[in-house]
């Protein structure tokens, strides 16, 4: 009778265990969906604050349109401005690149960041010129991947893409 109630004590035991095992399990599958949207959040909040200073202050707006015109036209002040807007934006799209690489941004977040930023940024002379000026303030492999981007603009001034 003592060795059937060791016997399933020891059955309890493991089935207790399983039970933690499993527990366990589901915390950390609910813990990496709180950390993708905790980073999906991130991603839209680095994204969308360069957007809104555009949007909320006129005369920063006006420099951009001038800088995608020609960035050599600026005084050293406004592209000291540019610069700063420029780097935030550059930011966000490195923490993309990452989150993506980690697999900690889904793949769909991913694509529509990359093609805005390669499809919208990349061409505009302004970002040419910070591209120039500022790649070594970003690390491989997202530096090799941006320049790869602004390499493939072969109808730009050569002077624009020099890096």
């Amino acid at each position: 009778m003592l060795e059937t109630i060791y016997y399933l004590s020891q059955i309890g035991s493991v089935v207790l265990i399983l039970a933690s095992i499993g527990f366990l399990i589901f915390q950390v599958r609910d813990g990496n969906k709180q950390l993708r949207s905790q980073g999906y959040y991130i991603m839209v909040d680095m994204s969308l604050r360069p957007m809104d200073m555009l949007a909320y202050i006129s005369d920063l707006a006006d420099v951009v349109a001038r800088a995608h015109e020609d960035p050599f036209i600026l005084s050293d002040d406004e592209w000291l401005r540019l610069q700063r807007l420029f780097f935030m934006e550059f930011n966000a799209w490195e923490y993309c690149y990452y989150q993506h690489a980690d697999k900690a941004l889904h793949k769909e977040l991913w694509v529509g960041a990359d093609a805005y930023y390669r499809e919208i940024l990349v061409p505009l002379a302004g970002y040419h010129r910070f591209w120039s000026e500022y790649a070594e303030a970003f690390d491989d492999p997202f530096r090799s991947y941006v320049q790869e981007q602004f390499d493939a603009r072969i109808n730009l001034d050569p002077a624009e893409t020099a890096s």
